[in-house]
């Protein structure tokens, strides 16, 4: 948004007036009170500044069951402070270093082994997601995403991806406990194996960090599932074992398909997992627009 509003005032001597609360320490937001704020000599006016003494009629009871009930919202949204908590999991630099430019999706290959992860739904709020992957060398690369947003069948939806795996020649795969009993039978009536991951979404996204890091994983260009991994935040737990999750307000079905099918394909090949694979003849070799061989 400021990039688009800038350049509108360029030659008008107009001023940009930005309001809000302040949150994690990324962001527009917080470069600007980073460079600015506390310095004479800044071309930015940067005002912070509590609830209260913004807007003194606020209820003192209102505020105190707000500190009680949420001490880190309430740094945020009533004293202005910006939350040392929170921070950005994944450097955008590194997604982009992963990243196959222009490339969709792979097809199948003859011979190549590949691994798959499903985190379901049930069709009325969050989306069905499906990724699919291949370990080359000592990397494991991402080779299909697909999405179903709701609302929608959950059977139709699963027959859709019993059709997709058989195309890969996959013939089991893992996924989120999500309403597993179901899921596992309905796969099951496609001959295909579901299996309840061991690992929340939160871990996948921790094991996920170094194959980013280090390069070792490949991503489609895929401008949701980018999003989403460059909105993960790392929050710390008052356990001490941080959590790795989506902003509020925001979705990461995509991201968390993709952690697990890349996690589940650098292990399996680690330690040389068979994965049981049925005979459905010869997988397709056609190479659609926008595909990478």
């Amino acid at each position: 948004m400021l990039r688009a509003l800038r350049p509108t005032l360029a030659t008008t001597g107009g001023k940009l007036i930005i309001l809000s609360s302040p949150y994690s320490q990324t962001g527009a937001l917080w470069d600007l009170h980073r460079k600015h704020f506390g310095r004479n000599d800044a071309k930015v006016l940067v005002w912070q500044a509590s609830a209260p003494d913004m807007n003194p009629t606020l209820s003192t009871d209102y505020l105190a069951r707000m500190e009680e009930d949420d001490p880190d919202a309430y740094c945020a949204e009533v004293l202005g402070e910006f939350r040392s908590d929170l921070s950005t999991f994944l450097d955008p630099e590194a997604i982009a270093e992963c990243v196959a430019e222009d490339v969709r999706e792979r097809p199948p290959v003859t011979g190549t082994r590949y691994y798959a992860f499903a985190d379901p739904s049930g069709g009325r709020h969050d989306r069905f997601t499906l990724g699919i992957a291949h370990i080359e060398q000592d990397r494991a690369i991402l080779d299909l995403l697909r999405h179903w947003s709701p609302p929608f069948n959950p059977s139709g939806v699963i027959a859709e991806c019993a059709e997709i795996l058989k195309l890969y020649h996959v013939g089991n795969l893992q996924g989120d406990r999500y309403s597993a009993e179901f899921v596992v039978e309905q796969f099951r009536s496609h001959n295909i194996t579901y299996t309840a991951s061991d690992r929340d979404a939160s871990t996948l996204y921790l094991e996920l960090l170094p194959l980013i890091n280090a390069q070792r994983a490949r991503l489609l260009d895929h401008a949701e599932l980018l999003k989403e991994l460059r909105g993960l935040e790392r929050r710390r737990g008052t356990s001490g074992k941080d959590r790795v999750t989506h902003r509020p307000g925001a979705h990461d079905d995509l991201a968390n398909a993709t952690a697990g099918v890349l996690v589940l394909a650098g292990e399996s090949a680690r330690h040389k997992t068979e994965i049981w694979m049925p005979d459905l003849g010869p997988a397709p070799r056609s190479k659609p627009i926008g595909v990478e061989q």
